[in-house]
């Protein structure tokens, strides 16, 4: 059974979800493996950067 999906914010659902493309196109190309692997998030301390001001209006 092939299922259609269709995902958009607003509006009657006429957009494909990106997602769905980008998971069905990685699968076709045997590239599942690097969808599916977790990356850490990166150590922005290394790089010198400071963390931003929240300024609250």
């Amino acid at each position: 059974m092939r299922r259609h999906v269709q995902w958009e914010v607003v509006g009657g659902y006429t957009r494909d979800c990106v997602w769905v493309l980008i998971y069905k196109r990685m699968k076709e190309l045997g590239m599942l493996d690097i969808y599916k692997s977790l990356k850490p998030p990166r150590d922005y301390t290394k790089l010198g950067i400071q963390p931003r001001e929240v300024v609250w209006v």
